[in-house]
């Protein structure tokens, strides 16, 4: 049976997708096809309207995201630094390193994701040794 959600594509427009066949739309050209059925099978696709932070500098981060669809602003001291989109891994450093998060992300337009808690996360890294290796040397790039 396929896993389906209701995504909030824009406020107050909703649409019923198949998480896989989503997931595969959006980001299949960055993730192998193993890869997109951990992340289905262990992770949640979430629907973020613009202004809403996904992380915040400084706080206790407990999830890790991809973004799926959208883009997000990252900002440091409240100094915009970067944009992430599509197929980008944020909040994986505070996960991995147990530290607090680095920085604010900040969705700039309807944006997905697909959220992990990190019990999630860490059986998504187990199952994609690949994956694993990125995130680790993502997240040693992101040392303060």
């Amino acid at each position: 049976m396929r896993k389906t959600t209701i995504l909030n594509m824009t406020e107050g427009n909703t649409q019923s997708v198949d998480v896989q066949q989503y997931l595969t739309d959006h980001i299949g050209d960055r993730f192998s096809s193993d890869e997109i059925d951990a992340m289905v099978r262990y992770g949640t696709l979430i629907g973020i309207d613009p202004g809403k932070a996904l992380t915040v500098e400084g706080q206790v981060g407990g999830e890790a995201f991809i973004i799926v669809a959208g883009e997000a602003e990252v900002a440091k001291d409240g100094e915009s630094v970067a944009t992430v989109g599509a197929a980008e891994i944020i909040g994986e450093h505070a996960l991995i390193t147990e530290t607090r998060r680095n920085a604010d992300v900040v969705a700039t337009e309807p944006t997905s994701i697909i959220a992990f808690t990190s019990r999630e996360f860490g059986a998504l890294l187990a199952a994609c040794p690949n994956l694993s290796s990125n995130v680790q040397g993502l997240a040693a790039s992101r040392e303060d």
